[in-house]
């Protein structure tokens, strides 16, 4: 280079698709991670709302590409004044589903599988009020 000429800066091609490739992966990225982290949470509530019953869940994941459910450790306790706390414990859960049906209010499965580990419906029959419980209303399975 000369002393009188100014140094000529050149372009870097693909730079602005390349930063929103990596963009848009990183985005994809917490999105998956917050799926995975939220969503056991989400179905416990769900459960909780639904049910009555508190619930814990060891592990969960779901596939929305290929329809797969897989749950762990499903735990539905009693309410506090029931002599035992587990209501039912669900050991596995799996299950293969229609993809498009994991979108709507009515799923479709191809395959299940269901291990139950311990299930208590003798004593939860009765009513809440009988338990000393403030509702009337009652669960069975």
């Amino acid at each position: 280079m000369r002393q009188g000429q100014k140094s000529r800066k050149v372009p870097i091609r693909g730079g602005v698709f390349s930063k929103l490739l990596i963009f848009l992966i990183t985005v994809i990225a917490f999105v998956a991670l917050g799926w995975m982290i939220f969503l056991p949470t989400i179905l416990t509530s769900e459960l909780r709302k639904r049910s009555g019953f508190d619930a814990s869940v060891e592990r969960l994941a779901v596939n929305p590409v290929s329809g797969t459910i897989e749950l762990r450790g499903l735990v539905l306790a009693n309410p506090p004044t029931f002599p035992e706390h587990d209501f039912v414990e669900l050991r596995e859960f799996r299950a293969n589903a229609e993809v498009t049906s994991l979108f709507s209010d009515r799923l479709i499965f191809d395959r299940v599988v269901i291990n139950v580990a311990k299930r208590n419906a003798g004593q939860t029959r009765r009513r809440y009020d009988e338990c000393g419980g403030v509702g009337k209303q009652s669960h069975e399975l």
